[in-house]
């Protein structure tokens, strides 16, 4: 526990200094802030969860973004897991957890108000059962930001429904998520947000859950940034939501429109200028 106290702590140093920090955003958060963005992008993210039933998991997961076009965006999560059941008579697991990929639409969009769609999936491709979810998942998403410039600010949503396809002999998954998030403009390219996760298991007694996240995140130039991101469980069983978990991550934009007007904040552009 020591040694992820020590790393979280030289990410809370990084996010809070540096000499190198360039000009403000203005009236908005840094790119890359909100789910609407389309921006080609890596992320490198470092977590570990404790979930409620004692199963600590460390992950280090790989992200890509690539913006085909100012409106269509592939993202793809790669995850390396280590898993400790903490169960007498199973050892650790260690290996590739499910692929996350993402297709998404940018539908509508101006300096106030952008709207997102997108088809996410989560594919079987863990290499042992406990480092996935053991089966194929489907959830089209809808995302919704406001800028909100009198307060240096952004808001907005995302709903997802999640649906298994795998098969009889697979799990029945059927979830909704409604996750609201406000992020504010701090000095020196940075920000802070609140991630809130509400979730419905219909295949569990319909049971509610509430996951709640804090970021502090730094962008130390154009393209790189670093965040962390810590998240306790509210409300919930130990299936749909963890007792608590910390992120901490480094990203990297390739570009972006230095106006940061977000009805063109986007990378593609670059690939054809």
């Amino acid at each position: 526990m020591r040694k992820h106290i020590h790393y979280l702590i030289i990410i809370m140093v990084l996010s809070s200094n540096g000499t190198h920090a360039f000009e403000n955003y203005g009236s908005q958060p840094p790119p890359g802030t909100s789910p609407t963005d389309i921006i080609t992008r890596t992320d490198l993210e470092y977590r570990f969860t404790d979930s409620q039933n004692g199963t600590k998991t460390q992950a280090l997961v790989a992200r890509f973004d690539y913006a085909f076009s100012p409106d269509i965006l592939f993202r793809a999560d790669i995850p390396f897991l280590i898993t400790d059941p903490n169960v007498d008579g199973i050892n650790d697991k260690t290996g590739i957890g499910d692929l996350f990929v993402r297709v998404g639409w940018q539908t509508f969009g101006n300096t106030k108000f952008t709207l997102f769609l997108a088809g996410d999936m989560i594919l079987d491709t863990a290499t042992e059962n406990l480092l996935g979810s053991d089966t194929y998942i489907a959830s089209p998403l809808v995302a919704a930001m406001w800028t909100l410039p009198d307060q240096g600010a952004m808001a907005g949503f995302t709903f997802s429904q999640s649906l298994d396809f795998g098969g009889s002999d697979k799990k029945d998954i059927n979830g909704t998520e409604f996750h609201p998030f406000y992020v504010k403009t701090l000095p020196h390219g940075a920000w802070f947000s609140l991630d809130t996760h509400l979730s419905i298991n219909w295949e569990n007694d319909n049971a509610l859950g509430w996951f709640q996240e804090f970021q502090l995140g730094k962008m130390f130039s154009k393209n790189f940034g670093v965040t962390l991101t810590p998240g306790i469980g509210i409300i919930g069983d130990n299936h749909d939501v963890p007792d608590w978990q910390i992120r901490g991550g480094i990203r990297y934009l390739f570009c972006f429109d230095h106006k940061l007007d977000r009805s063109i904040l986007n990378c593609a552009r670059c690939h054809y200028e």
